[in-house]
């Protein structure tokens, strides 16, 4: 159903956001569907059971993979728990010491959404926050290689071969 474990991501954290039935008019139809279901079409309740699904897989994944998938995919309240989480981890960082950066200041790198951003909450230049995101994020790659990775093994596991 997926085409890789980053758009399995994106719908179950776009799902959760989501309710089942949105409007009153909407109980009615779901009542119909129950008496004549159609095989061929998912309803809403088989896509929020899919996201629940994949929620699952997360939450039975080690903490370090469940902190980069919501720092990743959450929403701002979790980016933000996640992000100093990682921060934690991420201190250790050799041009994170170098630039003599703290671990609020990490945050604030993990957090920006652009090097600009990143350079104008952590006070350095454009180069240097350039160059403190891509370490940072090359640090991350492990962890989120391995995710990825595992997430796709489950993903694919129940598939039927030819």
């Amino acid at each position: 159903m997926f085409s890789s474990p980053e758009a399995a991501l994106r719908f179950a954290f776009r799902m959760r956001e989501k309710s089942i039935i949105s409007t009153p008019s909407g109980v009615f139809m779901s009542k119909e569907k129950v008496k004549s279901p159609n095989a061929m079409k998912l309803t809403a309740y088989d896509f929020h059971a899919q996201a629940g699904m994949i929620f699952g897989k997360i939450n039975r994944m080690p903490q370090d993979q469940q902190v980069w998938v919501y720092l990743n995919y959450g929403d701002k309240k979790e980016r933000q728990q996640c992000a100093s989480v990682m921060a934690g981890s991420l201190q250790r960082n050799a041009e994170a010491i170098k630039y003599g950066m703290s671990k609020g200041s990490i945050v604030k790198a993990l957090l920006s959404k652009s090097v600009r951003q990143c350079a104008r909450e952590t006070g350095l230049t454009n180069y240097k926050s350039w160059k403190i995101r891509g370490s940072l994020h090359a640090d991350m790659e492990p962890l989120m290689m391995r995710t990825l990775e595992e997430l796709w093994d489950w993903l694919n596991s129940g598939q039927v071969k030819d």
